[in-house]
């Protein structure tokens, strides 16, 4: 648990986090909803609706949902 704390520490103080507007959350939603051929979670979703957003067209990221956004615009390193 001690170790769990720590690194909520280091990651709340060195990272912003944004918190999903309403709009931003019926995106999300709709893309849940419209890739439901994927095994894609709501949060995969939500990577993909806040990296359109923000235009940020490469993400790092182990996941192999993330990964297969790559015809949608999202580049997955490594």
């Amino acid at each position: 648990m001690q170790a769990s704390l720590e690194i909520g520490h280091v990651l709340r103080q060195e990272h912003i986090y944004l918190a999903l507007s309403e709009v931003e959350d019926n995106a999300t939603w709709e893309a849940f909803c419209r890739y439901e051929d994927k095994l894609w979670s709501y949060t995969d979703c939500s990577l993909l609706v806040m990296a359109k957003r923000l235009e940020v067209s490469e993400v790092v990221s182990f996941d192999q949902h993330i990964r297969q956004m790559a015809g949608l615009g999202i580049v997955c390193l490594p």
